[in-house]
C-alpha cells in the first residue's frame, strides 16, 4: 500500500484510527480534523481500492464511519460535515463501484443519507405585479364641503 494511514490535526482536535488492513490500496483511510473536531474511524478492509474511508470536519463537528469492505471501488465513503452538523454512515459492502456513499450536511442539520436527482430542469419564474392608484374626488359636493365653489358659466 502506497499510504494506508495518514492524520491531520490542528486547532485542538482528537483523531482516532483503529487497525487497517489493505492490499494494493493507494489510500486505506485519511483523516483531516481542524478546529475543535472529533473524528473516530473503525476497521477497515480494501483491496484495489483508490479511497476506502475519507472524513473531513471542521468547524466542532462529529463524524462516525463504522466497518467498510471494499473492492475495486473508487471512493467507498466519504463524508463532509461543516458548521455543527452530526454524520453517520453504517457498514457498507460494495464491489466496482464509483461511489457507495456520500453524504453532504451544513449548517447544524443532521442526515443520514439522502440522494437528489435532477435532469433537464429549468427555471421557472413568476412575478406579479400590482398597482392600485385612487385619484381625488372632484365633485361639486365635495368642493362645496371645503369651502369651494364651482365656476358656472
Amino acid at each position: 500500500a502506497a499510504t494506508t494511514q495518514s492524520a491531520t490535526t490542528a486547532k485542538s482536535a482528537t483523531t482516532t484510527q483503529s487497525p487497517t488492513t489493505a492490499k494494493n490500496a493507494a489510500t486505506t483511510q485519511s483523516a483531516t480534523t481542524a478546529k475543535s473536531a472529533t473524528t473516530t474511524q473503525s476497521s477497515t478492509t480494501a483491496k484495489s481500492a483508490a479511497t476506502t474511508q475519507s472524513a473531513t470536519t471542521p468547524k466542532s463537528a462529529t463524524t462516525t464511519q463504522s466497518p467498510t469492505t471494499a473492492k475495486n471501488a473508487a471512493t467507498t465513503q466519504s463524508a463532509t460535515t461543516p458548521k455543527s452538523a452530526t454524520t453517520t454512515q453504517s457498514p457498507t459492502t460494495a464491489k466496482n463501484a464509483a461511489t457507495t456513499q456520500s453524504t453532504t450536511t451544513a449548517k447544524s442539520a443532521t442526515t443520514t443519507q439522502s440522494s437528489t436527482l435532477a435532469k433537464n430542469a429549468a427555471t421557472t419564474q413568476s412575478a406579479t405585479t400590482k398597482q392600485s392608484a385612487t385619484a381625488p374626488s372632484t365633485t361639486a359636493k365635495d368642493n362645496a364641503a371645503q369651502g369651494k365653489q364651482l365656476y358656472v358659466p
